[in-house]
């Protein structure tokens, strides 16, 4: 890409996942038919991202139980290459980050099996009350409004630092003009307009081919001669 990345991104669901977290809860609770709709709806663009999220919270109504329930299922979902990937990215000192819309206690989870440190989890808060329910989300969150990621992400832009953002939603999109490199992944779901609006795109269900897209020579050199030989 010509200059060095310093900082990747990577939305959560259906891009370091193959799954919508909200979607398995609300399998849980029987709601799935209607909050399926309005993911997709919403990852779409076919509706307005603001005030779903909180909508589709107040439907699901998760508790601790359903949460630490869904965990281990939902960790062994990560996506094909993930934590060779995040483990190469780490070796060459990129600083690697969760940036999600979805919450804290699904996420941080997901985070320590990829060895992604807590303090680079940016995501959303959910309530729960002193006996584990659903007590709300914070609807303050830049995350839950359309242009929310586009915001963090600013937060990292800084002179001399170049930005890559990995996602695969429409919503995902408002981070293009921000980021340096804009990388769609398709590996789990396919969606035309982020195909074709991103700087980068990877259809394969493997993360890897990102190594070769994002890195310069001399780091994928560094990678093979410390064994990333099959990546």
């Amino acid at each position: 890409m010509g200059r060095s990345i310093n900082k990747i991104f990577f939305d959560c669901d259906s891009t370091l996942v193959a799954g919508e977290s909200l979607d398995i809860l609300a399998e849980m609770q029987g709601v799935h038919g209607k909050i399926k709709k309005m993911t997709d709806a919403s990852i779409n663009g076919q509706i307005p991202f603001d005030g779903i999220l909180k909508e589709k919270m107040d439907i699901i109504r998760p508790s601790d139980a359903m949460i630490r329930k869904l965990i281990p299922a939902y960790i062994e979902r990560c996506v094909e290459d993930v934590k060779e990937v995040i483990s190469a990215l780490h070796l060459l000192e990129k600083e690697v980050f969760i940036l999600t819309s979805n919450f804290h206690h699904i996420i941080d989870p997901v985070a320590w099996a990829l060895q992604i440190p807590r303090e680079r989890v940016i995501a959303n808060e959910l309530y729960l009350d002193e006996n584990g329910e659903y007590a709300g989300i914070n609807e303050t969150s830049p995350l839950c409004g359309e242009n929310g990621k586009a915001e963090m992400l600013k937060n990292h832009k800084k002179e001399g630092i170049r930005i890559a953002y990995v996602g695969n939603s429409v919503t995902d999109l408002v981070c293009k003009n921000v980021a340096d490199v804009f990388v769609g992944f398709g590996g789990v779901v396919n969606r035309p307009k982020v195909e074709e609006q991103s700087d980068i795109y990877i259809p394969h269900k493997s993360l890897a081919p990102l190594l070769l897209y994002l890195l310069e020579p001399t780091e994928i050199a560094e990678l093979y001669n410390n064994g990333y030989t099959r990546l």
